[in-house]
């Protein structure tokens, strides 16, 4: 009689403690706290990717030799034009001015994490779920000191030069582009990527 008035009484304080918990909240709380703690798992990756922002996983790397010309001073006048129509030569045919210039530069590409929110990662367990935007090239980069002039016959000026110069950024990034910088930036870093998830505990690692 003892041991089962002892039963009672102690199935009476667990269905007791279970009603504080209910009516307090707390057994919610406890069965929702795994979901919580992805929530703010979730939130942390995305910041931590966030910081990066612009996530560089390929540079391209190249030297140019830029060879331009005009028509000499003394020809690029009427009399110039005259002697033109004559011979049915262009100006810079009858009398040139020549350069060239070295040019030394990287391109760099990757991904703009930059705006990362919580509908572009999904979490399964131990699998996380990745949408990229798409590959992009940054920057291109020469610096003052990359630019060389190799050879300089005639007179060129200041601006002429900076616009050989800008010629020389543009046939930088075309090649880097025809070189399938996009493709291996990608690549890279969807590489570089799942190993940044792993080292945060995942196993599986995939992108859209």
């Amino acid at each position: 009689m003892k041991t089962f008035l002892k039963f009672i009484l102690f199935l009476a304080i667990i269905l007791g403690a279970l009603y504080f918990c209910w009516q307090s909240g707390l057994l919610d709380k406890y069965l929702n706290k795994d979901n919580e703690l992805k929530i703010d798992k979730t939130e942390n990756i995305i910041e931590e990717i966030k910081k990066i922002s612009e996530f560089t996983t390929t540079c391209f790397y190249e030297e140019l030799v830029l060879n331009e010309k005009k028509a000499s001073k003394w020809v690029d006048n009427k009399a110039g034009s005259l002697l033109s129509k004559i011979t049915g030569k262009e100006k810079s045919d009858i009398s040139s001015d020549d350069i060239a210039i070295i040019a030394k530069g990287k391109v760099r590409a990757g991904f703009d994490l930059s705006n990362m929110s919580d509908s572009t990662l999904a979490f399964h367990g131990d699998t996380i779920v990745m949408t990229l935007p798409k590959a992009e090239i940054f920057d291109v980069i020469i610096n003052p000191s990359g630019f060389e002039i190799y050879n300089e016959e005639g007179t060129w000026s200041h601006e002429q030069i900076t616009e050989i110069e800008n010629k020389a950024k543009d046939k930088l990034q075309q090649d880097a582009i025809e070189s399938g910088i996009l493709e291996k930036a990608e690549t890279s870093g969807k590489a570089k990527l799942s190993d940044l998830f792993k080292s945060f505990g995942y196993k599986v690692v995939k992108f859209n």
